[in-house]
Parts: C-alpha cells; sequence; structure tokens
C-alpha cells in the first residue's frame, strides 16, 4: 500500500505528463481535422455539392489553427523547461552540487529540444 506522500507525488507525476501532452494531442487534433476537411471538400468537388466542399475548406482551416496553437504550446512548454533547466544548473554550480548541476543541464537540453522539435519545418 502507497503513503500518502507516494501517492501525492504519482497523482503530481501524472498531472505533470498529462500537461506536457496537451500541446502534442492538439497538433494530432489539428492534422486529424485538416485530413477530415480535405476529404470532405475533395468529395464535394466530385460531387459538385459547393456547399460540403466549402465545408471541408473551412475545416481544414480550423485544423491549420489548431495544430498551430498546438505548436504553440509545445514551444511555450520546451522555452519554459530549458529555463528551468538552466537556473537549476547554475544554482548547482553556485552551490558547488555537481549533481544538481548536471540535472540542470539535463532538464535544459530536453526543454530546448522540445521547443526545437515543436518547430514547423517546411518541406
Amino acid at each position: 500500500m502507497l503513503k500518502k506522500d507516494e501517492e501525492a507525488a504519482l497523482h503530481r507525476r501524472a498531472r505533470r505528463e498529462e500537461a506536457l501532452m496537451r500541446g502534442v494531442k492538439e497538433q494530432v487534433k489539428g492534422v486529424g481535422q485538416q485530413l477530415k476537411g480535405g476529404m470532405k471538400e475533395g468529395v464535394g468537388r466530385l460531387a459538385g455539392d459547393r456547399s460540403l466542399e466549402a465545408e471541408g475548406r473551412a475545416e481544414k482551416g480550423v485544423g491549420r489553427a489548431r495544430e498551430t496553437v498546438g505548436r504553440g504550446m509545445e514551444q511555450g512548454a520546451g522555452a519554459a523547461h530549458e529555463a528551468k533547466g538552466t537556473l537549476k544548473r547554475e544554482a548547482g554550480r553556485a552551490m558547488g552540487n555537481p549533481r544538481l548541476a548536471s540535472e540542470g543541464e539535463d532538464e535544459r537540453v530536453a526543454g530546448n529540444v522540445r521547443r526545437k522539435l515543436s518547430t514547423k519545418v517546411d518541406g
């Protein structure tokens, strides 16, 4: 049986991981919405249904916006993680604690990678 503090720590970790994934989930939903909109647009074009075609175009636009919002969320989270890591690294250096400095550097790099991975690459 878990102690209350262990249970609380697990709960905090689960909430933190859920928060970390919000931006990614939003991006995935946006891409899905773009695909769905593209299919509606294509079917509408083939069937000569201008209303369905317009609905599809609109849905694609909403999907693009959603993807962009998710990307921004990820970039913000990555930048925050990077800043936290930098602070932790510098605190470790100031206190002469190499373990804390190393953990901070790891967090800083992870945040930097996350921020860069969420940058759109035109291809």
